[in-house]
């Protein structure tokens, strides 16, 4: 009987080894497609920017140019163009 249940035991403890171990892949598998803070932040921007840069003029509408505030500014191709 000892022996039934030591081979029990050793499948329990198997199972949820593999258990962990599928679970730790599929969650980094899914990484990045999942990722709802992610869209959250995108929606938050695009609402803010529908907000703030979208007018309705004069029968047509009006929208600026979405722009990074926190890019980095481009050297210069001058001595490339000449």
């Amino acid at each position: 009987m000892t022996l039934l249940n030591d081979l029990c035991i050793t499948s329990s403890a198997s199972s949820n080894v593999i258990n962990t171990t599928l679970k730790k892949f599929w969650s980094l598998e899914s990484m990045g497609i999942n990722d709802s803070t992610t869209k959250r932040n995108l929606q938050d921007a695009l609402e803010q920017y529908q907000d703030s840069s979208i007018q309705f003029c004069d029968g047509r509408y009006v929208a600026k140019l979405p722009w990074k505030d926190d890019h980095l500014d481009l050297p210069s191709n001058l001595d490339i163009a000449l």
